[in-house]
């Protein structure tokens, strides 16, 4: 909130980050990083660095929020995902424009949209889904060149690549976002300090078992009864 008050926002944006903000803590409450981050510093962490790119408060808001049909404890959560009644859900809190951002990064074809030689034709809101992407990527980078290895392929799809780092660069370069290419610069050139080895799929999302039960039960009796 520092950061975007120091950006000179308009009263009625902050009211509606502050909503993306209310949303996501409510979704994400009890989830962990495989680090041990709580799940919400990385999704704070994505929007800080989308609002050193852009002042769209949609954008910004969406970021709070890009994992949330992925890693979100709606209501039913336990079930099979219903995404249709997530989006409703999250259409409520903070507008159909920011949902469909969200609805749209979700369904994103990264292999596609994150492609050097198709720059130049995006339309603006591709444009908006990278610099999300590129967000996302960098926030992950910077959180695996931490103490605690997780061994998660932070800049995936391109990990096999000789350079995928120099490829991200040139990604985040070609849309304008020189922040987020600054970023990548500076954080590659650390060398990661290895203090805690951890396995990347053991605590990447977790909630205590009290909580998980009564879900539990009741999805199982209504299973029962159908």
């Amino acid at each position: 909130m520092t950061q975007l008050l120091a950006l000179d926002m308009p009263r009625n944006e902050l009211e509606e980050l502050n909503k993306a903000s209310d949303l996501m803590a409510e979704l994400v409450a009890g989830g962990y990083r495989a680090t041990g981050r709580p799940f919400y510093n990385h999704l704070i962490g994505v929007a800080s660095l989308t609002a050193l790119e852009t002042r769209d408060v949609k954008l910004i808001s969406a970021a709070l929020l890009h994992s949330s049909y992925e890693f979100g404890r709606f209501p039913g959560w336990l079930l099979p995902p219903m995404l249709n009644k997530r989006r409703k859900i999250v259409a409520r809190y903070v507008g159909e424009e920011t949902e469909q951002i969200v609805h749209s990064y979700q369904m994103a074809d990264w292999r596609a949209l994150l492609d050097p030689q198709k720059l130049p034709a995006l339309s603006e809101t591709e444009r908006n889904l990278i610099l999300l992407k590129l967000a996302d990527m960098l926030e992950d980078f910077i959180e695996e060149r931490g103490p605690i290895a997780t061994h998660k392929n932070a800049l995936w799809p391109f990990i096999k690549m000789d350079d995928p780092v120099a490829y991200i660069i040139g990604i985040s370069t070609g849309i304008g976002a020189e922040k987020i290419a600054s970023g990548f610069r500076e954080i590659s050139t650390r060398s990661p300090q290895r203090i805690i080895e951890r396995n990347r799929d053991r605590t990447y999302f977790h909630t205590p078992l009290r909580s998980v039960l009564p879900y539990f039960i009741k999805s199982t009796l209504q299973r029962r009864r159908t």
